[in-house]
């Protein structure tokens, strides 16, 4: 397997942990609080589907690894 492609892949897995922090501290602000409800139900939603995005990418990330180790 390329190894750029691995390298990308593990660049986005951290780009979504990073994106998926901020909108967890987002949540627990103020302003969040603010919102209407369905901007709350929608950016809670958002925040669940960015954590399940990001295990798989961890997960293709590990057996992508291991393969190329082969």
């Amino acid at each position: 397997m390329n190894q750029t492609f691995i390298d990308r892949l593990y660049e986005e897995g951290q780009d979504i942990a990073r994106r998926h922090g901020l909108l967890t501290r987002f949540i627990a602000s103020d302003t969040f609080k603010s919102l209407p409800e369905h901007h709350k139900l929608l950016l809670k939603k958002q925040l669940a589907v960015m954590a399940e995005f990001g295990e798989i990418l961890c997960i293709r990330h590990s057996i992508l690894t291991a393969e190329n180790a082969r």
